[in-house]
């Protein structure tokens, strides 16, 4: 670009080898950000280095404009007559000119301007976050990133300006045949960046390490690089195709998130990774992650609906007969304004956010004992029909619970199961033909129930 400009522009007025005042050494275009490294994008004829790059606004707008002014101004066919002819040893003066003249130009008699730059190309500054991964700042806030291979974990944000990042790029340095892709965001690599609104990441991310994105209280635009762009509405986080772990605290107090989908290639999901993150209302985790952490919600305060693969932290714990896993385990922090405060079964304090009215399972064979136990404000809980038994006080204290959901193919229902579910919406509840046992008091306290079909299967 700059080869471009002095081509065309200077060397029309002054045949001589130039080179860029300091003030302008650190400005660069965006369209040049991958190339700034590369010693064969510039021209040896003109002696460019990489820092020395200007983008086209910068010098059409502004410098090839004040340069045809400069020599149309006030100036006549005789004026052009006279010249001055420059020796070799003589040097031209000026803000933009510093370097003795290689020729004898023809040059206007006066100083020429200063070029005219916007501060908010600048580059603020550059480092490395792996091996073969590179970044650069501009002081507008535009991150980009781009190499191949890990992330580096960091002790802390390795980004000196983490106030300035507004939007970031990410870009494989090739493809995954020739195995030139970035294939993971590093432990707190984007730590802090509570003014970044929006970030594009490649699709071959594997892992997102412990607190990657936490505090980035204002993003909420994720993208996708995808022969293009795989774009979502804002609020909405998707996870890469390729990830299989998001780790500790990943996305904690990501406070603009509204809506996560985790895809089925995702095998677990480690503690607190989605905590305090306070606008989020919707969650779909799938079927393939085979573990999910403590407390992953822990400060969710507004989540209305959650979807999980089973009822537990993992399948194998799920399935045990007799096992013990607590919805209100994905939940711990909290205040009384947005909170019901309640003591689980292990008589630890949860805080269990007013705004939850809907659960779905989708997988597993087994509800297992005290799994929604006192779980007060949801009033649907969707269960799959290759549910077989409802463990002892799974339902229990359910006070807003406006149905039983037993699916055809359950064979048992526990002791307690469904006691003290009390809301007046509660009235009717139909057994599955496949029941064989009932525990005693499974529905004990149920002020609003006025009718209960049990089925001739029922021997106990």
């Amino acid at each position: 670009m700059l080869k471009r400009f002095i081509a065309g522009t200077l060397s029309a007025i002054i045949s001589t080898t130039a080179v860029l005042p300091n003030h302008l050494s650190n400005v660069v275009s965006h369209e040049a950000k991958a190339a700034a490294q590369n010693e064969d994008y510039f021209s040896s004829e003109y002696d460019i280095k990489p820092t020395d790059l200007l983008k086209n606004s910068l010098i059409d707008a502004a410098a090839e404009q004040d340069i045809n002014d400069l020599l149309i101004a006030d100036t006549d066919d005789s004026d052009l007559e006279q010249v001055i002819n420059i020796d070799e040893d003589e040097t031209v003066t000026g803000a933009a000119v510093t370097q003795p003249a290689t020729t004898q130009p023809t040059f206007v008699p006066q100083t020429l301007p200063s070029l005219s730059f916007k501060t908010d190309e600048e580059i603020s500054e550059t480092g490395s976050l792996g091996e073969n991964i590179s970044y650069t700042l501009y002081s507008d806030g535009y991150l980009y990133i781009s190499g191949y291979g890990d992330m580096y974990d960091f002790s802390s944000s390795p980004f000196k300006g983490t106030s300035i990042i507004k939007y970031a790029v990410i870009e494989n340095a090739g493809d995954e045949k020739n195995g030139e892709v970035i294939t993971s965001i590093g432990n707190n690599a984007f730590i802090n960046c509570s003014n970044m609104e929006s970030i594009n990441l490649p699709q071959t991310i594997k892992r997102i390490g412990k607190n990657a994105f936490r505090n980035c209280s204002s993003l909420s635009t994720v993208s996708y690089d995808e022969n293009g762009n795989a774009n979502y509405p804002e609020g909405k986080l998707v996870m890469p195709e390729a990830v299989t772990s998001v780790e500790e605290y990943a996305f904690a107090n990501c406070a603009s998130i509204t809506d996560i989908d985790i895809s089925g290639n995702v095998s677990e999901i480690k503690d607190y990774a989605f905590s305090d993150c306070t606008s989020l209302k919707k969650v779909v985790i799938g079927e393939g992650t085979e573990s999910i952490g403590y407390h992953i919600f822990s400060g969710c305060s507004a989540v209305e609906d959650i979807t999980i693969p089973y009822m537990g932290h993992s399948l194998a714990e799920v399935n045990e007969e007799g096992s013990k896993q607590e919805f209100s385990d994905f939940f711990l922090n909290g205040n009384g304004e947005d909170y019901y405060e309640i003591y689980n079964a292990g008589n630890w304090r949860r805080y269990i956010p007013k705004s939850l009215k809907s659960i779905t399972v989708t997988g597993g064979t087994r509800i297992p004992n005290y799994a929604f136990y006192r779980i007060p404000g949801v009033k649907n809980i969707t269960v799959p029909s290759m549910i077989k038994s409802f463990g002892a006080y799974s339902y229990a204290d359910c006070v807003a619970l406006e149905n039983a959901n037993v699916p055809e193919g359950a064979e048992s229902i526990g002791n307690y199961a469904f006691s003290n579910c009390s809301s007046s919406d509660f009235k009717t509840v139909k057994l599955p033909s496949t029941l064989a046992s009932i525990g005693s008091y499974a529905f004990n306290g149920c002020k609003g129930l006025t009718n209960i079909t049990i089925p001739k299967s029922v021997k106990t």
